[in-house]
Formats: C-alpha cells, sequence, structure tokens
C-alpha cells in the first residue's frame, strides 16, 4: 500500500487504541439500514442526472496510507475539480440535485463504506489529497497520527466560511482533545448542522 510522509507515535487512552474503532464499527453498522438503501438511492438518482453515481478521489489516511474516498457525484460527467477545501456558491458544474446533495451533505454517505474499511472514522480531520497536505505545513504529524473523518470539528465550526489556516489549527486542536464526549458532542453538531442545509 502506498503511503505518505511519517506517522509519530500518538499516546492515548483506552477510546483512542481500539475503543474509536468500535464505536465507528458499531454505529455503522448498526445504522446500515437506513445508510445503506439510501447510499444506492441516491447514486441511481445521480447516475440518472449526471451519468456517473460516484466521484472518487485519493486521499490521504492514517500514517500516510492512500486510499479511496467516495462520494456522491454532485458535479457534470468528465468535470474535475482542482481544490477538494474549495467550493463556489454558484458553480455551474454542479447538477441541481448536486446542489441538493451538497447543502444537505449527503452526498458524503459513500464514505461510510470507508469507515467499515479502517480507512476513515465517523469524525476526525477532513481527508485530504496529497496536494493539499502541504499546506499543513508544521501540523502534517497531527493529521497524519488519526483517521480522516466523515465529520469533525471543522464541519461543525463554519465549514468552507473558514479560511484554510482556521481548518488546520481546528484538526489539530481536534487531536489534542480527541476523547468519547468530543466525538459525541461533534457528531450531535453534525445533524444540526444537516438538518440546516449549511453544506456547500
Amino acid at each position: 500500500m502506498q503511503t505518505v510522509g511519517i506517522l509519530p507515535w500518538r499516546g492515548g487512552g483506552t477510546y483512542v487504541h481500539g475503543g474509536k474503532r468500535a464505536f465507528d464499527l458499531a454505529l455503522v453498522i448498526c445504522a446500515a439500514p437506513l445508510w445503506v438503501p439510501l447510499t444506492c438511492l441516491l447514486w441511481f438518482i445521480s447516475w440518472l442526472e449526471a451519468g456517473q453515481g460516484f466521484y472518487s478521489e485519493m486521499r490521504i489516511g492514517q500514517s500516510g496510507h492512500l486510499f479511496r474516498c467516495f462520494k456522491i457525484r454532485t458535479m457534470r460527467r468528465d468535470t474535475v475539480r482542482l481544490c477538494a477545501a474549495y467550493k463556489a456558491k454558484r458553480d455551474p458544474r454542479v447538477t441541481p440535485f448536486g446542489r441538493f446533495l451538497r447543502c444537505s451533505s449527503l452526498d458524503e454517505l459513500p464514505q461510510l463504506i470507508c469507515v467499515l474499511r479502517g480507512e476513515m472514522s465517523l469524525v476526525g480531520p477532513r481527508p485530504v489529497p496529497a496536494v493539499e497536505l502541504t499546506r499543513y505545513g508544521a501540523r502534517q504529524s497531527q493529521y497524519l497520527a488519526l483517521r480522516p473523518g466523515l465529520t469533525g470539528l471543522w464541519q461543525v465550526s463554519g465549514r468552507n466560511a473558514l479560511p484554510y489556516a482556521a481548518r488546520v489549527a481546528l484538526d489539530a486542536r481536534y487531536g489534542a482533545q480527541l476523547s468519547f464526549l468530543e466525538d459525541l458532542r461533534i457528531l450531535r453538531a453534525t445533524f444540526s448542522e444537516v438538518l440546516r442545509m449549511s453544506g456547500r
């Protein structure tokens, strides 16, 4: 498996070393009767509209392992997003259904497959492509110490309205205060953001 960067040893309690992974699996498996058929339905609608149901891109995971990250496709077929961190408010490449998916964040449901495979966690830093890891500067090791998350502190603290430097700082802050209660708080706040349709 390809890797990028070097992972320093990171301490932590029981939750970090096993408990967090067990929590991810329990929640994703128990919720499978809901998210699996919903993902299939969203894939089918996107396929009808855009000609492709999934969008995938290589991202950097824990310890620098590269993995394929999936989303429901929101852009028209054969279009390429130049920067994963930037989303224009009115991008003509985004389909009408894609705009709904982005606002609701439902385009990210397929990432639960990555959680099942152990490449992502429910909560953590956003998975970034290799070209963006350099923007973490001296904090790259803090990003590489964790599994990327389906949601995270950045998503419930302003999302795309925040500059990239603030996103990096929030990822570092999350890693420093990682705990079961913090993950529960972020997951609860994420549901509120989804209901508010605050995505872009």
